[in-house]
């Protein structure tokens, strides 16, 4: 349980270092990358080799 706690913290701090607007940037550059990437694969897989 220690352990867990130590690890818990280490990341909370990890966090804290890292600007708030960088981390929603990032995110929200994979969530809009997710949304295209399954977007194109409902219109169908074999058009993805097209565009890549």
């Amino acid at each position: 349980m220690q352990e867990a706690m130590s690890y818990i913290n280490q990341v909370h701090a990890a966090v804290e270092l890292i600007p708030f607007s960088a981390f929603w940037l990032r995110s929200s550059v994979v969530s809009a990358l997710i949304s295209l990437i399954s977007d194109m694969w409902v219109i169908g897989p074999h058009d993805i080799k097209l565009i890549f």
